[in-house]
């Protein structure tokens, strides 16, 4: 992934948002650019999937972060080699 791409992550399930942005974060190689969980009635839909959760009166979790200059880090945990 290059510098200044961004990744999305939008759901309707408040556990995984939370789980699939501190994964993220973990990472160190984005920066966070918008956190709009979970929004209001004003936000703007972004996939039919949102417009239908949205008008049942749930709410959608939104961030989208941003490529840093990080460099990526090896693998931390050991390779299993099968012989």
């Amino acid at each position: 992934m290059q510098l200044g791409s961004q990744l999305h992550i939008w759901t309707d399930v408040e556990e995984y948002f939370h789980e699939a942005t501190r994964t993220v974060d973990d990472t160190l190689l984005f920066s966070q650019q918008s956190d709009e969980s979970p929004g209001g009635p004003g936000t703007t839909y972004r996939t039919h999937f949102e417009r239908r959760t949205r008008l049942a009166g749930a709410p959608v979790w939104r961030a989208i972060f941003e490529r840093n200059g990080t460099p990526p880090q090896k693998n931390r945990l050991p390779v299993k080699r099968l012989s």
